[in-house]
């Protein structure tokens, strides 16, 4: 990082801290830099010629290089009727630096631009799609012709956007705030992916989607699912899992146990982000489990620090860093997670789901609020440790209590994951 970025970046900080006490001027300031931004925005733009056949990519804001758009980027790349389009894949530096030893495709296929860059402007220009999992920057939007595929990133247990409690306030956000934000993305939307007719009715309200007359919702299955169906369905699926488990440095002789807790709105520290503050005792879990079980540890992205997992070597593995979080679905022999739309992907490998809510009604009232009773959910409801304990060591009787459950409950919420979802995209977005 140059002498400027870090002097820039210091700024920045410090300008959040203070803003973060007072909504209305950080609403102003907010404004103001988005306006500068679109008018640079559209100097670069208005030299920039749409050409048809070329695709932006972006997933979770440039952080990684998965999800749906990364499934509709394969899909495009294995379609001799796309081997003449380009390509581009926003990403933030630290993972360009990734890709010569993890995606050869990727090279091969597309131009990596850094966000934020003037390359990535112009591919943002000169792209005629855009297929995106997060929001836009506030300033960038899309001219005549240009076509925005908004896939999003799971389907939503907790309220959103428009959806959130009054009450409800981030650290950099009130209530109002994060639904205007939502609402100014929403507007740029030409389509929305969306699983299932619940995920679709409440994405559309989350971002303040009134009418569909600008938007088409295409409810197609998430195509970020379909290495999780197609996996599971391929008949090698002890294979795949084992090369993955070599992959990532695993024991081959113990059964693994995927912890994926979601970040809390009330855990921010200035100048550090959102943190978590870890609620699982993992020193019990390796008493109790440790001789037949492993854990990977999957934070939320927006998490900005470790746990310290030293004492633990052996029995907890960070998994955050991982690009792809299907891997990690697919070694799961169980998930524990609280609140994170993972709970609905992981049930197409049809196996058990641990809840752990130790902040249930706190979480319930006063930060998000749900779009439907968790308690619907097929699975054991825990509040401690040694409830998640007890329910990992009788898990070989998970489907006698909440199989039929589980199959009801992965219809309702993923009817369409198919392992087709990403050619039906295709099709109905790019199909020359």
């Amino acid at each position: 990082m140059t002498v400027i970025k870090k002097i820039l970046k210091k700024i920045r900080k410090t300008a959040l801290a203070v803003l973060r006490y007072f909504p209305r001027m950080r609403w102003w300031a907010r404004k103001t830099y988005w306006n500068l931004r679109h008018l640079q925005y559209e100097s670069i733009s208005n030299k920039v010629v749409i050409e048809q056949k070329t695709v932006l990519f972006e997933s979770y804001s440039g952080r990684s290089y998965a999800c749906s758009p990364w499934a509709i980027f394969e899909a495009l790349c294995a379609d001799q009727r796309f081997d003449d389009w380009q390509f581009y894949w926003s990403l933030r530096e630290s993972k360009i630096e990734d890709l010569k030893s993890e995606y050869s495709l990727l090279v091969n296929r597309a131009t990596p631009v850094i966000r934020g860059s003037r390359q990535y402007y112009e591919a943002c220009a000169k792209a005629a799609s855009w297929v995106i999992n997060n929001r836009m920057p506030e300033w960038v939007h899309p001219r005549r012709g240009q076509v925005y595929v908004q896939c999003w990133h799971g389907t939503p247990l907790k309220r959103l956007g428009f959806d959130l409690p009054e009450a409800a306030v981030a650290a950099l956000n009130t209530a109002t705030e994060l639904s205007w934000r939502f609402q100014i993305d929403a507007q740029k939307w030409t389509y929305l992916l969306s699983p299932s007719a619940y995920c679709s009715k409440h994405l559309l309200s989350a971002f303040g989607v009134t009418s569909e007359a600008g938007c088409t919702v295409l409810e197609q299955g998430y195509p970020r699912n379909d290495a999780i169906v197609n996996t599971m369905g391929s008949g090698n699926i002890d294979q795949i899992a084992e090369a993955i488990r070599q992959r990532l440095g695993i024991p081959h002789n113990k059964r693994v146990l995927l912890y994926t807790p979601t970040w809390r709105d009330s855990e921010y520290k200035t100048g550090l982000g959102y943190v978590i503050k870890n609620e699982l005792d993992f020193e019990l879990l390796q008493k109790r489990i440790g001789k037949e079980w492993i854990i990977l540890l999957r934070t939320h992205y927006y998490i900005s620090n470790r746990i310290d997992l030293s004492s633990l070597d052996g029995f907890v593995f960070d998994a955050s860093a991982v690009n792809d979080v299907n891997d990690l679905y697919i070694v799961a022999d169980v998930l524990v997670t609280d609140y994170s739309s993972a709970l609905f992907d992981y049930s197409n490998t049809s196996r058990p789901l641990i809840l752990f809510w130790p902040d249930y009604e706190f979480y319930r009232s006063e930060l998000h609020g749900f779009y439907m009773d968790p308690n619907e959910i097929p699975g054991p409801k825990c509040v401690n440790t040694e409830e998640v304990a007890a329910a990992v060591e009788s898990q070989d009787l998970w489907f006698a209590q909440y199989g039929e459950d589980y199959e009801k409950f992965r219809q309702r919420f993923c009817p369409m994951d198919d392992g087709l979802a990403a050619k039906r995209v295709i099709e109905q977005v790019f199909s020359p």
